[in-house]
C-alpha cells in the first residue's frame, strides 16, 4: 500500500468514526417515530372499535365489526406503517364483516373534497346532522326542472339531497302544469333526513308514515312522517316516476323506497345500491373519519330493510335507457 493509500485510509476509517454515533441517533429516532405512528393508529383503531360496538345499529354484528378490528391489529393485519396501509387494511376488514356500503374510515382531507364535488357546504358530522333542521342545511341541492312537453315535467337531482326548500320549490315550480312528473334519481349518492323527509313531502297532501329509523339508543323504531309544506297541494295528486340506477345510494334510495311502499310512484330503471344504514363522520385521530352508521331505515309496513340489498324497481332498465322507458309508461297509460 502506498503512502497516498494509507492517508485515504485514515481519513475513512476516522470519517466512519464520526459518522457512527450520528447514524446511531437518527435511526434511534426513527424508530421511535414509527413506533410513535404505530401507537396513534391504534388508538384510532380503538375508537372505531369502542364507538361501533356502541352505536352500530344492529348490536350482533356491532360487537362482530369491533371485535375483527382489534383482532386484525392484534395479528397484524391491520397496517399501522402509513396512512394508506391503514386505511386500507382497515376497511378491508370493515367491509368484509359488515359489507355495509357506508361503513368506512377515511381521511378529512378527502372527505371535505368529496363533499365540495357533491354539494355540501361541510363534513355531516354527528352533531350536525341532528341540528340540520334548526341551524341551516349541511350543503346545497343541485336541483333543476322543465317541462319535457305539455303533459310532462322532469325533476333532475344530481348531488346530495339536503333541506333546501327555495331551491325544491323553484325547480318544481317549473313542471306545476305537468300532469306527469319524471324525477331523476340516478346520480345521486345520497341526502340527509331533514332534506329526503322535506322533498318527500311536496307530493303527499296527508300526513303520511314513509318509513321508520331503528337505533340502539331507542327501544321502537323512530316513525318518519311527511309535513304539509306551500306545494303539498299542488303536486299530490301528480303521476310520479323515479328513475334509479346502481348509483342511486342512501337517502336518494330512501326516496325511492318511500314513494315505492306508499304506492305514491313507478319506479324505473336497476336496483338501487343497497346502502340502507343511515349516520355521520366521526373524528377518530390522526386527520381520520369513520361514517358510522347508527340506524337502519325499514319499510312502515314490512318493517323490512333495504341495506344490503337495494330498491327494486317496479320496471327494470338500465340506467341509461330509464327516461326513455318512463316516457313509454307515460305514453302507454295516457
Amino acid at each position: 500500500m502506498t503512502a497516498k493509500h494509507k492517508i485515504i485510509l485514515s481519513i475513512l476509517l476516522a470519517s466512519s468514526t464520526v459518522l457512527s454515533p450520528l447514524s446511531a441517533v437518527v435511526s434511534a429516532t426513527m424508530v421511535q417515530q414509527t413506533e410513535q405512528q404505530q401507537g396513534d393508529y391504534a388508538k384510532s383503531l380503538n375508537r372505531m372499535a369502542d364507538a361501533i360496538a356502541q352505536q352500530y345499529p344492529i348490536e350482533e354484528m356491532a360487537i362482530e365489526i369491533a371485535d375483527a378490528l382489534r383482532g386484525g391489529l392484534a395479528s397484524g393485519a391491520v397496517e399501522t406503517t402509513s396512512e394508506g396501509a391503514f386505511l386500507e387494511t382497515v376497511n378491508k376488514i370493515l367491509w368484509e364483516t359488515a359489507h355495509d356500503k357506508h361503513l368506512s374510515v377515511r381521511t378529512q382531507k378527502a372527505i371535505q373534497k368529496r363533499m365540495s364535488r357533491a354539494g355540501g357546504n361541510r363534513v355531516p358530522t354527528m352533531r350536525r346532522v341532528s341540528r340540520e333542521a334548526g341551524s341551516g342545511p349541511l350543503g346545497t341541492t343541485k336541483i333543476t326542472g322543465e317541462m319535457l312537453n305539455d303533459t310532462v315535467g322532469l325533476v333532475s337531482i344530481s348531488s346530495a339531497i339536503y333541506r333546501n326548500p327555495d331551491l325544491f320549490a323553484g325547480a318544481l315550480e317549473q313542471v306545476k302544469d305537468a300532469d306527469s312528473i319524471v324525477i331523476d334519481l340516478r346520480g345521486v349518492p345520497g341526502g340527509t333526513v331533514p332534506g329526503v323527509r322535506y322533498f318527500l313531502s311536496q307530493f303527499y297532501a296527508e300526513r303520511t308514515h314513509l318509513y321508520s329509523n331503528v337505533s340502539r339508543e331507542r327501544d321502537e323504531p323512530r316513525e318518519v312522517w311527511t309535513e304539509n309544506t306551500p306545494l303539498s297541494a299542488t303536486f299530490t295528486n301528480k303521476n310520479l316516476y323515479i328513475l334509479t340506477s346502481k348509483r342511486t345510494a342512501s337517502g336518494a334510495e330512501a326516496i325511492s323506497f318511500g314513494l315505492k311502499n306508499t304506492g305514491r310512484a313507478t319506479l324505473i330503471g336497476e336496483k338501487t345500491a343497497g346502502a340502507g344504514n343511515g349516520g355521520a363522520f366521526m373524528p377518530v385521530g390522526n386527520g381520520l373519519m369513520l361514517f358510522l352508521p347508527t340506524m337502519q331505515t325499514i319499510s312502515a309496513t314490512t318493517g323490512k330493510p333495504w341495506e344490503g340489498t337495494g330498491v327494486v324497481p317496479h320496471h327494470e332498465a338500465t340506467a341509461d335507457d330509464a327516461l326513455e322507458k318512463a316516457l313509454t309508461l307515460i305514453d302507454t297509460k295516457v
